[in-house]
Order: structure tokens, then sequence, then C-alpha cells
């Protein structure tokens, strides 16, 4: 019985959280397309991303690369190639998150 109730709970915080993700998502999405600084919000929809997609959180990871070297902005250049090695390595594509 307890597990059964434990099983509820974990899968019921894992659409909370989930859905809290596309909430954040959306959210910045919507802030970006105001923004002066495209680089650090392309960056936070990655990361945010993360626990919903991983394929798209490389996605946006590249953009907020190649933003933030049109920029010249070193700080989210870096985030950026952090932001794509965690996407690589969460799809099992290690050699590539190197």
């Amino acid at each position: 019985m307890r597990s059964f109730i434990l099983l509820n709970v974990v899968i019921l915080l894992s659409q909370v959280i989930y859905s809290q993700d596309l909430q954040k998502i959306d959210s910045l999405k919507l802030q970006l397309k105001a923004s002066d600084h495209p680089a650090e919000i392309l960056n936070q929809i990655s990361q945010a991303y993360f626990n919903v997609s991983p394929e798209k959180a490389l996605e946006y990871a590249k953009l907020a690369r190649e933003e933030a070297y049109r920029e010249k902005d070193e700080a989210d250049f870096g985030v950026a190639l952090k932001n794509a090695a965690l996407a690589y390595q969460s799809l099992g594509e290690y050699e590539r998150s190197i």
C-alpha cells in the first residue's frame, strides 16, 4: 500500500513540475520577443527545456550560442556551450558533449 501511495505522489509531482516548466518556457518566449539581450533569454529557455525535451534544450542552446557570438557576449557564449554539452549528455551523445 505504501509503495502505491508513493508511486502516485511521484507521478503527481512529476506532472506538476512538467507543467511548471512549460509555463516558464512560455513566459520566457514572450520575454524573448521584447528582449534587447536575446542570448540570455535563449539560454534560460534552453535550461528550462532540460526536464521537458533535451532535443529542444539543444536547439535553444545552439540559438543562444549564435546570438551570443553576434553580441560578442563571452559569458552567455560559455553558458550556451555548457547547455549544449548537458543536452548532448542527456541524449547519450557523450562524445559530442565534450
